[in-house]
């Protein structure tokens, strides 16, 4: 099929984002934080707004976790 003929260039960003939240779940709270912020910069360029949409959240829950509240 055409689908699998083109490369998927969201799937870093899901991979990225995916693997935040094992992190995140893990208690490390800083990494995963650069992981969604990476996943959003890859959701920004190549995905839909829903999409931006998780990253956005993601990394807004990481941030406050970390008490960094503004960014949140």
């Amino acid at each position: 099929s055409l689908r699998r003929e083109l490369p998927d260039v969201r799937a870093p960003g899901f991979s990225l984002n995916d693997l935040g939240n094992v992190v995140m779940n893990q208690g490390e709270i800083e990494r995963a934080a650069a992981l969604y912020s990476e996943a959003l910069s890859l959701f920004r360029a190549h995905a839909t707004d829903w999409e931006v949409a998780i990253g956005l959240q993601n990394l807004g829950m990481a941030l406050g976790h970390q008490g960094d509240d503004m960014q949140a």
